[in-house]
């Protein structure tokens, strides 16, 4: 906010689908959130993309500058995942979420002449 020179109230959505429906119905002015949840909208016109939080222009919306390039230093933003279970859960249990997620992450990147589970060519 600080570097936009703006002033910004956080309003708490319990998700993103939330999030997207306070921002069409005009509850807010403004949303971060990961472009998968929006791109249909985005798409369609209902939202504006202004700035992506990556350092290089995501292919998915070439057309959309970077934090950077829209004039606001330091803001890039990494996203971090984690594959979670309750705490109880049986070893052999977590033994095999491991192994299964460690064959999905060994696959070929997407986009890079590669098949997916259940894809064809």
């Amino acid at each position: 906010m600080s570097q936009a020179r703006i002033n910004l109230v956080n309003v708490t959505y319990k998700g993103s689908s939330q999030a997207l429906i306070g921002l069409i119905g005009g509850e807010v002015d403004l949303v971060l959130i990961g472009p998968p949840s929006a791109m249909a909208h985005i798409q369609s016109g209902k939202l504006r993309a202004l700035a992506v939080l990556s350092k290089e222009r995501l292919s998915s919306l070439p057309d959309v500058p970077t934090i950077k390039e829209a004039g606001i230093d330091n803001s890039e933003v990494t996203t971090w995942y984690g594959l979670l279970a309750p705490a109880r859960t049986p070893r052999e249990i977590v033994t095999r979420l491991n192994a299964e997620w460690n064959k999905v992450a060994a696959l070929p990147t997407p986009g890079k002449s590669c098949r997916t589970p259940g894809s064809r060519r």
